[in-house]
């Protein structure tokens, strides 16, 4: 068995991704991305720098230049390999199918703001990262918000001017309060540019729908379930019939101004077998569905269940028949549903082959994490050439992965587990964790990483821990 990288040397001409050319995300420590999809390329952090500075910086420099040699980014990697830039939401479709790709003194055309986890659901799948009201455990290190105020509101101006969609999500995008003073100079100073708020539909009052008319906004709701108890349980605090009520509402308004809403699923075990009933409720109202693909917490993961359960999901999926004569919205939503499909079955067929070769598989991931222990200095000494800051960086990691191997490796049968659990990070994602977290809070993330590692091996979902070409 061969194990090698997927991530191959392409073409000049064959630009991958179009993010760093279009596309900005703002999220709630103040950190500049070029998507949603890669939390660990940071272009810049406000307030430290100016957002024109951020946008304009050597660093999206660098990751353009680096898609158009045809490589990718170790940051960029697991995306690719699971081809989330290829799935995408209604608001995306013009950027990305159209494959726009701006130079890079051009503004960015497509603006997506995070700054708040302020949220009044507590959702199974969501992190404290994600809403504020979470239980559950954090995703990514580091949840230092920043408060916006209108010096942000005032340092955007000239993002706000050139912008074509801005995209809202948090949280709640309607419990967000400087959300409201966002849209209203937005609108004053660029009153084409169109706003899209991607709501959980739970919170309807007198502000909120004149805030929406005025705006004319663009609605996409995030609905998991037609089913009462399994919505409920997915969406905790909800109310079935108080979200179903003011879908109505969302429907009604987007006809009103021409516009189409748009309805976010996020697959999971617990509602894998109710998509196609989502689907029917789509097709029938004439609502887009796109689809939110689950990567955290694992044990939610449809790609983490085993080759049958998977098997089950394909099988009801597959039932599913489309009708003739269809509208351009349910075409759209037929795309949709059939990549999802394609996606799952490549889960099973990843699943056969994991559950097959577990032995040989967990021996080339002990071999991985052997690699890393001998030669992460060598990989920090290529990626900085400044000799104190390598020092100290690889000090750090010597004194990281020492306590992580002190405290952790009680969970595994061999410690190389967690020495290619690193390697999978990428040299460049871990050389800027440490340069941005101090010790503690990278232990504590850590011992997090390594539940869920052991969660990975367990159920045999190896191509979360090295890439593997099947």
């Amino acid at each position: 068995m061969i194990f090698k990288s997927i991530f191959k040397r392409r073409k000049k001409a064959d630009i991958i991704c179009y993010a760093p050319y279009n596309n900005l995300l703002i999220d709630q420590q103040g950190q500049f991305k070029i998507c949603c999809h890669n939390n660990s390329y940071i272009l810049g952090t406000y307030p430290n720098e100016k957002p024109l500075e951020i946008w304009f910086s050597k660093k999206r420099k660098e990751i353009i230049k680096t898609f158009e040699l045809g490589e990718i980014s170790d940051s960029c990697k697991s995306c690719i390999n699971e081809q989330k830039h290829l799935r995408y939401s209604e608001n995306k479709k013009y950027f990305l199918e159209n494959k726009i790709k701006n130079g890079f003194k051009n503004f960015p055309m497509r603006v997506e703001y995070m700054l708040s986890n302020i949220c009044n659901l507590n959702c199974i799948m969501c992190s404290e990262n994600i809403s504020n009201s979470s239980t559950n455990p954090h995703s990514i290190i580091g949840n230092q918000s920043i408060d916006f105020d209108d010096d942000f509101i005032q340092n955007m101006e000239e993002i706000f001017k050139k912008s074509k969609i801005s995209i809202f999500s948090g949280g709640e995008p309607f419990a967000i309060p400087i959300y409201y003073k966002i849209w209203d100079r937005l609108h004053e100073v660029n009153s084409k540019s169109n706003i899209y708020i991607q709501t959980n539909a739970t919170i309807i009052n007198d502000k909120v729908k004149s805030t929406i008319k005025k705006h004319k906004m663009q609605i996409g709701v995030s609905i998991d379930s037609i089913d009462k108890d399994i919505y409920e349980i997915i969406r905790k605090n909800a109310n079935y019939e108080e979200t179903f009520s003011n879908l109505e509402f969302f429907i009604n308004h987007s006809k009103k101004i021409n516009s189409t809403l748009s309805i976010m699923l996020t697959p999971m075990k617990i509602n894998a077998l109710g998509i196609t009933d989502v689907l029917k409720f789509c097709n029938k109202k004439e609502i887009y569905l796109s689809y939110s693909i689950l990567e955290f917490p694992p044990k939610l993961a449809i790609w983490a269940m085993s080759s049958t359960e998977i098997d089950e999901i394909i099988q009801n999926l597959d039932k599913y028949k489309f009708q003739a004569n269809r509208s351009e919205v349910i075409k759209r939503n037929e795309e949709n549903f059939h990549q999802l499909k394609e996606l799952i079955k490549t889960y099973h067929k990843n699943k056969l082959f994991f559950e097959k070769n577990n032995n040989n598989i967990e021996n080339e991931i002990l071999q991985k994490g052997k690699i890393f222990k001998e030669e992460y200095k060598n990989s920090i000494s290529n990626h900085i050439k400044a000799p104190q800051q390598r020092v100290d960086i690889e000090s750090k990691l010597e004194k990281i992965l020492h306590k992580s191997l002190e405290l952790f490796s009680n969970k595994f049968s061999n410690p190389l587990f967690i020495y290619a659990y690193f390697a999978n990070f990428g040299i460049e994602v871990i050389i800027n964790h440490l340069l941005q977290f101090e010790e503690e809070s990278l232990i504590n993330f850590i011992d997090q990483k390594t539940d869920d590692l052991k969660f990975l091996l367990d159920s045999k979902s190896y191509n979360r821990i090295i890439d593997i070409a099947i």
